[in-house]
Order: structure tokens, then sequence, then C-alpha cells
């Protein structure tokens, strides 16, 4: 019961010291979808529920500009990545929308949601390519960063959907 007690404190501890990032205290912010015109909503993995392609969350806008099969081996300027099964890369687009000045940090990345197939199973990033320059630079209102997730995945399956928050009903989410 004392070690319990000890590792409570010692959590709680960490917790009031080191913060949450804005990312992580806009999961109780609203979510909105964002507008798009000319962009019809669809329906993907749950039967009458209408997810957006695009939302912002936590002051932050989220799309996903695409996905495609990636193959077995992913090869980017820098690194080589080669999958169990094949990858599939989706596309991610973050905005900052909060109207100040971010730490990078702070802004969601692929790491953060839960990806799904069209039946509806769930999988998680194994390696996310940066595409900006500008990792540790703050992100001012209206930058952009863009990112490739890769999820492993046996041959054949097509990914539509992502999630923000895989522990909440009725959490966030975005098909594409």
């Amino acid at each position: 019961m004392k070690l319990q007690a000890q590792t409570v404190a010692a959590l709680s501890a960490l917790v009031f010291t080191t913060g949450c990032s804005a990312f992580c205290q806009g999961r109780n912010a609203p979510v909105v979808a964002a507008p798009e015109s000319g962009e019809e909503e669809i329906y993907v993995g749950q039967p009458g529920k209408v997810f957006p392609k695009r939302i912002v969350y936590g002051g932050w806008e989220i799309v996903v500009e695409g996905s495609r099969d990636g193959g077995q081996v992913y090869k980017d300027d820098y690194s080589e990545y080669e999958a169990v099964d094949t990858w599939h890369v989706v596309q991610i687009k973050v905005t900052n929308k909060t109207g100040k000045r971010q730490k990078s940090d702070d802004a969601p990345t692929p790491y953060d949601f839960t990806y799904f197939d069209t039946k509806n199973k769930p999988f998680e990033v194994e390696q996310t390519i940066y595409k900006f320059d500008s990792i540790s630079q703050p992100v001012d209102p209206g930058d952009v960063l863009t990112y490739e997730a890769l999820i492993d995945v046996p041959k054949g399956t097509k990914l539509n959907r992502l999630s923000t928050d895989t522990y909440t009903d009725g959490s966030p989410q975005i098909s594409w």
C-alpha cells in the first residue's frame, strides 16, 4: 500500500511539474468541422455517423491530404523504412489556428491518432516523416506542419479514417 501511495505521489508530481501541452489541454476544447465549401461529408466505419474531411481540434486544424499504398520499403531523403507487411502512407497537414505563436511540440502529430481501415480495425503509426525543417522552431498562426504517417498493415488493407482520441466515445474523427 505504501508503494502505491508513493507511485501516485510521484506521478502527480510529474504531471504538476511538467504541465500539459496546449494540444493535451485542447482535448477538452470544442471540436468543430472546419468549413470547406464544395466538399461532401461521407459515412465511414460507423453507419449513421458523419465524419468531416477536416477538423479544428485544440486550436489546430487537422486535414488528411491523402493516403496511398507505400509498398514494403519506404525511402525518403534521409532514411529507409521496411514494413513487416506493407506501408500505408497517410499525408496529414496541421495548421496553427490558435491565434497565437505555439511551440512545435504542442502541435498534434500522427502519433496522437489512431487509424482505422474499412472494416473498423485500428492501427497505430510505426514511423512519422516530418515534411518541414522547423521541428524546434515556434509555429506562428497560419503556419502549416506537414507529416507522412507510416502504418504497417496487411497487404490490401485500405485505411480511411483517423480518430483523435480512442479512449472517448464520440471522439473527433476525420475520414477520407
